[in-house]
């Protein structure tokens, strides 16, 4: 009998006693702001987003929750009262369960606050009412504009100090120190065709009269304070000799349909300066657009530049290289529009010509040999040649060899011998060993060929060398 009461004891207080929540941590969250550097502009203080604490833990009447700023704000943005928030715990069946937290101290950087009251809904028979609670830091209105980020931290205690969950933490608002960055994602790169006068560029650039290159200024897209393009001023520096129609001696003279052009366009609904004698400087080395965009424009911008050529009329180009600058005016949330630091973008691209280089390696250049370097020119038009020596690891030349005609073949070597003969770093120099020759002639080089060798006066005997191209 007592076996049977002892066991009937146990079951009864088994089925009485509640199974435990599995507490979890306090989770943080926000959809911070976020204001870029030349947004503000003269703003002098902005607003952050609200903080959200979700209580994953039973709390009672007294407990705190420290709320703590990463940097000062004014001690009114501290409110009165949190927002305490249970209607989302699942719990009440009847009413929504409700809860208090007030403020008992605060400073610039911390306010603290505990539980004056937690109550269930009427009614309601529900345990672990504050579970799934939220608990709000409202947005705070005065923070002080200074490039640096905010991060509110929840940090929860009972009334005699012991910590009930670990310190959690979220951003309310971010900083963007630079809204506006310039990248060169095309660059000038055509190849100026020798066998068309130097007045077009070769097939395969972007067209034989075109040469395009784009710069892309990237807006970072802002959720709050951001600014907005206002205009654009790019500045190109380079050789602009070639547009030069020549109509007026001593002054800038643009005839775009004759002579060429360079233009600049944005990508969206604004315009850039149209090509007239006024954006060029009278050495002809300079070209400066102003470009205007949609207005409040806060996407990201395109920039292109396009050099049209006349091959008709038009005068040679030559191989040369560019730079540029760009500067961007932007309108900030508050004050003046102003102007990003000029970004000194650098090389905008360049161009080569197909102009033939072939070298000979391992050329003799002792006394006791006859350098046979000859070159064929099968093409159409007649190219300078000049020669370029490359021995002991210095480079001597160029020295100018004369002029192939086309369809035609001519014989360099012993005009090279010349030509070091009379150069007095080559003669001072002694040099007797083996040597590059590279020939560079003014015509295309599908049309040149060249075919080197050597003649012992020694031995009588003949050896073909290996050169940059097939024979």
């Amino acid at each position: 009998m007592f076996t049977r009461n002892k066991i009937a004891a146990g079951v009864v207080l088994a089925l009485s006693v509640t199974a435990p929540h599995a507490f979890a941590a306090n989770t943080a969250a926000s959809t911070e702001t976020t204001s870029s550097l030349e947004g503000l502009g003269a703003v002098t203080t902005y607003a952050t987003a609200a903080a959200v604490l979700t209580l994953d833990q039973e709390y009672v009447v007294n407990d705190e929750v420290h709320v703590t700023l990463s940097q000062a704000a004014a001690a009114s943005d501290f409110a009165t009262t949190l927002a305490c928030d249970m209607s989302g715990n699942g719990k009440s069946a009847i009413a929504v369960d409700t809860c208090t937290l007030t403020r008992f101290s605060n400073s610039t950087t911390v306010g603290k606050y505990r539980f004056t009251a937690i109550a269930k809904g009427t009614g309601s028979s529900d345990g672990f009412p504050t579970v799934g609670a939220t608990v709000t830091m409202p947005v705070v209105a005065s923070m002080t504009h200074n490039s640096a980020a905010t991060t509110v931290t929840f940090h929860t205690q009972n009334a005699s100090g012991g910590v009930i969950d670990s310190d959690v933490s979220t951003p309310v608002a971010a900083y963007d120190g630079d809204q506006f960055t310039v990248a060169l994602t095309k660059a000038f790169n055509g190849v100026v065709d020798v066998d068309n006068s130097l007045k077009q560029f070769t097939a395969g650039n972007d067209t034989t009269t075109t040469d395009v290159a784009v710069y892309t200024i990237t807006n970072d897209a802002i959720v709050t304070n951001e600014a907005d393009i206002a205009s654009i001023s790019v500045v190109l520096n380079g050789d602009f000799s070639w547009l030069d129609a020549g109509a007026t001696a001593g002054a800038v003279d643009i005839n775009a349909a004759t002579h060429g052009s360079i233009e600049l366009d944005t990508a969206g609904a604004g315009t850039c300066t149209t090509m007239a004698a006024s954006v060029f400087n009278a050495a002809m080395t300079t070209a400066t657009y102003a470009c205007s965009v949609a207005s409040g424009d806060s996407a990201t911008e395109t920039i292109t530049a396009t050099f049209t050529a006349v091959p008709a009329t038009g005068n040679a180009i030559s191989a040369r290289s560019y730079t540029a600058d760009i500067t961007t005016t932007f309108t900030p949330q508050s004050g003046a529009n102003q102007t990003e630091e000029t970004v000194a973008v650098g090389a905008i691209g360049a161009w080569t010509e197909n102009t033939a280089n072939v070298t000979a390696y391992s050329v003799p250049m002792s006394s006791s040999v006859t350098r046979m370097l000859w070159i064929a020119n099968t093409g159409t038009t007649a190219g300078a040649v000049t020669g370029t020596v490359e021995a002991g690891g210095v480079t001597y030349g160029p020295y100018t060899l004369g002029s192939i005609a086309s369809k035609s073949n001519m014989a360099v070597g012993q005009t090279l011998d010349t030509k070091l003969a009379a150069d007095a770093a080559w003669t001072a120099a002694a040099y007797t060993s083996r040597a590059n020759v590279t020939l560079s002639v003014g015509a295309s080089s599908a049309n040149v060929e060249l075919s080197a060798g050597y003649y012992s006066t020694g031995d009588k005997d003949r050896q073909v060398l290996e050169t940059s191209q097939k024979q």
